[in-house]
C-alpha cells in the first residue's frame, strides 16, 4: 500500500519525547509549530501586541519546564492554549482596561460556504468589525468557552477540561454566548447565517 509523505514525518510525541530527553531542536520545533496559535490566541484576550508576544514567551517556557507533565489526555496544542489561558488570566488581573481585543482573524470565515456572495470578502470586515464588537460584551466566562469552541475549534471536553467544567455546562455556555451574540448582531442589522459565519451560529434554542 502507497504511503504518503506524512507517514515519514516524525510524530509531535516524537518530538515530545526527544525535548524531555534534553533535545531542544525538538521543543523548538514544537515552538515554531505552535507559537503563531498560541500568541493569536493571546491577542484574542489581550489589548496589546507587545505583552501577548511576552506571554506567548512565558507560555513556552511554563510548557517546557512542565514538558514531563504533559500526559498525552489532549493535544498539545490544547495543552498550551490551557497554559496560554492561565496567563492571559492573570495578566487581566492586573491590567483589566486590556480586556478582550480581536485582530483581524480569517478563523470567523475558514468554513464559510463555497456558494456564499461573491461580496464576501466586504461582507466578512463588516461582520468581523461587527462581531468583535459584540464578543468584547460578552460574559467572560462565556467569551472564553466561545473562543475555545468556535474559533480554536476544540472539542467540547477539552474546553471542558481547560476550563474545570462539566461538558454540559460548556456547551451551555458556548450556546448561550452564540445567542447573545446573535442577538447583537441582529440588533447590528447582521445574521450569522450558516452561509457565512457557522462558527458562530447558535446550535441550540436560545
Amino acid at each position: 500500500m502507497a504511503t504518503s509523505p506524512d507517514d515519514d514525518m516524525p510524530s509531535e510525541r516524537h518530538f515530545i519525547d526527544a525535548a524531555l530527553d534534553g533535545d531542544h531542536r525538538s521543543f523548538l520545533h514544537l515552538v515554531r509549530r505552535h507559537q503563531n496559535r498560541v500568541y493569536r490566541f493571546l491577542l484574542k484576550h489581550i489589548n496589546h501586541v507587545a505583552d501577548a508576544e511576552d506571554l506567548a514567551q512565558d507560555t513556552f517556557i511554563e510548557a517546557y519546564l512542565n514538558l514531563a507533565n504533559f500526559r498525552g489526555d489532549s493535544t498539545l496544542a490544547t495543552w498550551l492554549l490551557g497554559i496560554a489561558l492561565n496567563k492571559a488570566r492573570n495578566y487581566l488581573n492586573r491590567a483589566p482596561e486590556r480586556r478582550f481585543h480581536w485582530e483581524s482573524d480569517d478563523s470567523l470565515f475558514n468554513h464559510a460556504s463555497p456558494n456564499s456572495m461573491p461580496c464576501l470578502d466586504l461582507e466578512k470586515r463588516q461582520v468581523l468589525d461587527t462581531v468583535r464588537q459584540g464578543i468584547a460584551q460578552l460574559p467572560t466566562d462565556l467569551r472564553e468557552a466561545l473562543i475555545f469552541v468556535s474559533f480554536e475549534q476544540l472539542s467540547y471536553q477539552d474546553t471542558a477540561n481547560l476550563l474545570g467544567i462539566p461538558v454540559g455546562t460548556a456547551k451551555s455556555r458556548v450556546n448561550r454566548a452564540r445567542c447573545l451574540l446573535a442577538d447583537y448582531l441582529q440588533v447590528q442589522g447582521l445574521t450569522p447565517s450558516d452561509a457565512v459565519l457557522p462558527t458562530i451560529a447558535a446550535s441550540g434554542s436560545c
